[in-house]
């Protein structure tokens, strides 16, 4: 699977060499900033510091500011994804997807306190979750 936006799909068919077929699926674009996409960060920084210093605060507050998505509404459309699976205990899936969504689905699944727990993800970096059962689900592997 691997979210719709270009640099998604190329990575997965770099990872499959194209020899296996990917399932776009719209839900694992990256988290949307709103107003705020495609602005440098230093402006974003000097503009609205308050936002970036606690990812907790960013997650409940600035979508107020930016007009984007929430961590609800993300939280929401990753738990969708999810259930749309049909996982078990033999499942191997490869999901590519970007560094703020895979973040927080990853906190959500792990049902974190907060996904600043997880620290940064770099570009490519991989994550392994082991799905056990509907509400247990463990990381073996995040940011390798």
């Amino acid at each position: 699977y691997a979210s719709t936006l270009l640099r998604a799909g190329e990575t997965a068919a770099i990872i499959t060499a194209n020899k296996i077929p990917i399932t776009f699926d719209r839900r694992l674009v990256e988290f949307d900033y709103g107003l705020w996409d495609g602005k440098k960060i230093p402006y974003l920084l000097s503009t609205y510091p308050e936002y970036f210093y606690d990812l907790d605060y960013f997650l409940s507050s600035a979508w107020k500011v930016s007009q984007g998505e929430t961590f609800a509404d993300l939280t929401q459309r990753m738990a969708a994804f999810t259930s749309d699976l049909n996982l078990n205990t033999d499942s191997n899936l490869l999901v590519v997807s970007h560094e703020m969504t895979i973040k927080l689905w990853v906190s959500s699944l792990l049902k974190l306190p907060s996904p600043k727990l997880l620290g940064s993800l770099d570009n490519a970096g991989i994550t392994k979750i082991t799905y056990l059962s509907p509400d247990d689900y463990r990381l073996s592997c995040y940011n390798k």
